[in-house]
């Protein structure tokens, strides 16, 4: 059964404000390069913090949508974008993506939409604020992701958990609550075949058919130990999928790590569960918002976190 536009909001909403801080990094990230423009802080200042679609229009495809745009750890602006909305057939589709390379035209800003590592591009947004509103009317191109016209975003607060509409944003955890797991570091790092088990709801169109994991050392706050964090690229029968994955813990053969949506201190819509079959081998349990519980092994196949 379709889930209806309503469910899938309501869904949306409880995660981004009941369960963390919003979408994509305010740390170091793995885009390593310095932006491609230069934009002033009295530009960008005034467009920081965490934006959400109201209601919209019969013919958008948009079904609900959330925008990050903070300054990283060296003071590069950056965020993030979610959207879950209709593909040009019909079906629903959840979209998570980088904002990088931000600059101003005309009076716009514009930022690129680009996987964790910078590239590829996947197209960009153009936004302004409404008025004099901290609203913003948000153009995104190609319009396979949102639909031909602008979508508007009202502001919820601050990028650091302000209060939000109706409800306040928890706390992130601070980076020394953050626990390195999975073994010693050697052991974890690297990139992983994700090969989902079989299971009886094979036909579901969002079904999990394979994956990708790669886990690197991440440097979360400077002068504090780099941790472990993954992103786990999965594939359905209908669409793919960016998952990020941080606070990995282990005990004993038992491994676990937390599923953030949009980026690695994006809001938690999941875990990973599991145990070490042995060195480089897991088999694993993923439960996250939006995919169907699976089942699956991942298996190490380079030592190295780069293609």
């Amino acid at each position: 059964m379709r889930t209806t536009a309503a469910a899938l909001a309501t869904v949306v909403a409880s995660l981004w404000i009941g369960a963390g801080s919003a979408l994509a990094t305010t740390g170091a990230t793995n885009i390593r390069r310095a932006p491609r423009y230069a934009i002033a802080h009295s530009v960008i200042d005034g467009y920081l913090g965490r934006y959400r679609t109201g209601p919209q229009a019969p013919k958008s495809r948009v079904i609900t949508s959330d925008i990050l745009i903070t300054i990283d750890s060296r003071g590069f602006a950056e965020g993030g974008i979610a959207i879950i909305g209709y593909d040009s057939r019909g079906n629903e589709q959840q979209v998570l993506l980088t904002l990088y390379d931000f600059h101003e035209v005309s009076g716009n800003i514009i930022a690129n939409m680009v996987a964790p590592t910078g590239n590829p591009v996947y197209g960009h947004i153009t936004f302004h604020h409404i008025g004099r509103s901290r609203g913003l009317s948000v153009l995104i191109r190609p319009i396979l992701y949102a639909g031909v016209g602008p979508v508007a975003y009202r502001y919820l607060g601050g990028p650091s958990g302000a209060a939000a509409a109706k409800g306040q944003v928890a706390p992130r955890a601070e980076a020394e609550t953050w626990h390195p797991g999975w073994g010693a570091i050697p052991a974890i790092v690297g990139r992983y075949h994700l090969l989902p088990r079989r299971s009886g709801s094979t036909s579901r169109r969002d079904q999990v058919t394979g994956g990708e994991l790669t886990v690197f050392m991440r440097q979360v706050k400077p002068g504090k130990p780099r941790v472990p964090s993954g992103i786990l690229h999965l594939e359905t029968r209908t669409s793919s999928i960016v998952l990020y994955l941080t606070h990995f813990k282990s005990s004993g053969a038992q491994r676990t790590a937390i599923i953030n949506g949009g980026a690695f201190i994006g809001p938690v819509i999941g875990a990973v569960r599991g145990t070490s079959v042995r060195l480089g081998q897991l088999a694993v349990t993923l439960m996250a918002a939006g995919i169907p519980t699976s089942t699956a092994q991942l298996i190490r196949f380079s030592v190295s976190a780069q293609p």
